[in-house]
């Protein structure tokens, strides 16, 4: 037997996860990687593999890069994914094939509104995600390890491209289709999730496919709504309140879930890391490669410009330890190599990253007044050339 074991602490120890149960976080998060790094304290790196038959998730694949969003620089964040032609010496888990790449927040989130500004990896085989994960192994011993079919329990909410919509569908993959998947985590196993396969539109109601959008250099904002509701104090069997989740790109409403009032529902109520990532399913799928079709492809890449969620905050929220939060995650020393920031434009007085009208108005408003917001030349007042400056910086 060993007694009063220490083991003293050097200073520089690196560890994913900092307090149990995880902390509650109520305030709003952003990133927008514009001063060219990823956060270490903000981010987590995955080595992770799953789906079948590939290399998982390598940080090597995680890059920040320069590129365009609607005409405007920014830092964007590259998750690189290689295929079956992939012919580069990147290799991971054993592989240098179907090898992809995956970050996910340090903190936990629960119910809140989830937003990726985003440009999908355009090729197929490889999937491109967004989604809140957490999970549970029951333990001999807790009355949940025996409820059926298995001690699992999976918390997650899902944003996954390309797809087919199943049934007479199966096979025909497309970037119009996405999966919107939900799992409540609430009893044993991993089945019967609510699975979303849906068509997405532009604001014309016609198919937007997000492969030809990404090769032509366009994001999309892509959104998770979650609202966990409330319950009695039941361990979220009976719900007073039922929560919801809906998907939107846009802004525009692609799929919605209700919970159900009593019973095994599909809205989580547990917090989760929220993970973005391309990763390849492989575990064959209607005589294909995985559920995205084959990875015919040398190296893709779905890029990522920034990164907003803001809680709710709702009585049903659950901040609960995962059973493995630790598992292989980069360390320190494995971020990608750090650009250099974008500058921040001095016209840009309200902030919404363009100088527009609404510059405008705020500077005409402040004319002749020492409005430090307007003051852009700094001469103590807003004048005509604090107009100039604002003009050579307007957002075309």
């Amino acid at each position: 037997w060993f007694r009063n074991v220490r083991f003293p602490a050097r200073g520089d120890e690196w560890s994913p996860t900092v307090e149990s149960p995880p902390a509650r976080t109520s305030e709003v998060f952003f990133d927008d990687f514009s001063d060219g790094t990823l956060d270490p304290d903000r981010w987590l790196i995955s080595g992770k593999a799953w789906g079948g038959d590939n290399g998982g998730v390598a940080p090597d694949n995680v890059i920040l890069v320069e590129d365009f969003d609607d005409g405007e620089p920014i830092v964007a964040l590259r998750l690189e994914a290689h295929g079956d032609l992939y012919s580069g010496d990147l290799e991971h888990n054993g592989r240098r094939t179907r090898v992809g790449a995956a970050i996910a927040t340090r903190d936990y989130y629960a119910s809140g509104r989830y937003e990726v500004r985003a440009r999908v990896a355009p090729e197929y085989g490889t999937c491109t995600a967004f989604w809140p994960f957490h999970y549970i192994d029951h333990r001999m011993g807790e009355a949940e390890y025996w409820h059926e079919p298995n001690p699992r329990r999976n918390t997650e909410i899902d944003w996954e491209f390309p797809t087919d919509l199943a049934g007479s569908d199966t096979g025909n993959f497309d970037f119009t289709k996405a999966r919107t998947n939900s799992w409540g985590g609430q009893f044993g196993g991993e089945g019967g999730e609510h699975k979303g396969r849906k068509i997405l539109t532009d604001k014309f109601g016609k198919p937007l496919d997000l492969a030809a959008e990404a090769r032509d250099g366009r994001y999309h904002t892509f959104t998770i709504e979650w609202r966990s509701g409330s319950d009695l104090g039941d361990e979220a069997i009976n719900r007073d309140d039922v929560g919801s989740v809906r998907w939107l790109l846009d802004g525009r409403l692609v799929d919605e879930l209700h919970d159900v009032e009593f019973g095994q529902g599909n809205v989580p109520f547990r917090a989760a890391r929220f993970w973005l990532g391309t990763w390849f399913p492989a575990a064959g799928y209607a005589g294909d490669v995985g559920w995205t079709g084959n990875p015919d492809f040398d190296t893709t890449a779905a890029h990522i410009a920034w990164v907003r969620i803001t809680p709710f905050d709702e009585a049903r929220d659950q901040w609960v330890d995962e059973t493995v939060p630790n598992l292989a995650w980069a360390g320190p020393d494995e971020y990608p190599t750090p650009i250099d920031p974008i500058e921040s434009i001095t016209a840009d007085i309200n902030l919404d990253g363009r100088v527009d009208g609404g510059d405008l108005a705020i500077l005409l408003a402040a004319w002749n007044t020492a409005l430090v917001e307007a003051d852009l030349d700094e001469s103590g007042l807003v004048d005509g050339g604090d107009l100039a400056r604002l003009l050579a910086d307007w957002t075309m």
